[in-house]
């Protein structure tokens, strides 16, 4: 028996070829280790059927290596059949966190569209009617009805745009605060424009659950003032941190404005 993994193996009247990188698994699984016959002594010897110091006998157990060889052949072909089954697998799950991302999305939208409730004009302009004797009134209604005056107030900006009432509640995510800013704010001060602008964006990024767009542009905001306010600073700088281009939607509220003239 050679030293080495590889090479034939005489055992009896039967020569078997191994290669390097599977003789030690067909010898293991025949129950006999390599290069064990050679160094283990009688013991070694006796594991494939051998009496230490005389010559092979022909009673090797031939089923375990058949055995042996049958099990190598399947490890063989597992190897690749698991990986197979492990790309199906992740196919299977990316599929399936797809699926489970358009159901998620599904409900959300459904459970919005449930919620939906018809409502009275007369419901919502049930805050004009309200007298406020002092500034705790106002306050206390805010806590005690939160999103009521906002209700109040996209109901209005609705009404304008669209020059109709409200019939559902759901409408209140179509009202447009900017279009209305551009068109109907009655405001002429270029500064008190640009405010009401970017104020205007922070309310529809919100009506519309982009609350990450909407905390970017108040963040900026805030910082724009601290520039246009520090020593050197200007508005003009100020503009060019800022996330709402007033310079455009003034332009463009300026030729809606001659349009409705």
């Amino acid at each position: 028996m050679p030293a080495g993994g590889a090479g034939t193996y005489q055992i009896g009247t039967f020569a078997v070829v191994a290669r390097p990188s599977w003789s030690e698994r067909v010898l293991v699984r025949a129950g006999v280790l390599q290069g064990g016959a050679a160094n283990a002594g009688p013991q070694g010897v006796g594991a494939v059927g051998l009496q230490g110091g005389t010559p092979p006998s022909s009673s090797v157990d031939l089923k375990a290596l058949e055995g042996a060889a049958r099990q190598l052949q399947a490890l063989s072909l597992r190897e690749p059949r698991d990986k197979k089954d492990r790309k199906k697998d992740k196919k299977a799950a990316k599929k399936k966190q797809k699926k489970d991302k358009k159901k998620s999305k599904k409900k959300k939208k459904d459970s919005s569209s449930r919620k939906s409730k018809h409502v009275k004009y007369d419901d919502l302009s049930h805050v004009d009617g309200l007298k406020w004797k002092k500034k705790g009134d106002l306050v206390a209604f805010a806590a005690k009805h939160p999103g009521a005056l906002t209700a109040h107030f996209l109901a209005g900006v609705y009404a304008r745009l669209s020059k109709g009432t409200m019939t559902r509640t759901s409408q209140l995510r179509e009202a447009s605060v900017a279009a209305w800013a551009h068109q109907f704010t009655g405001l002429s001060e270029i500064r008190d424009l640009k405010e009401v602008l970017t104020l205007a964006e922070i309310l529809d990024s919100v009506n519309r659950r982009e609350i990450e767009r909407a905390m970017d542009i108040l963040c900026q905001r805030i910082l724009a003032i601290q520039v246009a306010k520090m020593k050197g600073g200007s508005w003009e700088k100020a503009e060019a941190i800022e996330l709402v281009n007033t310079q455009k939607s003034l332009a463009s509220s300026s030729m809606l404005a001659l349009t409705n003239a």
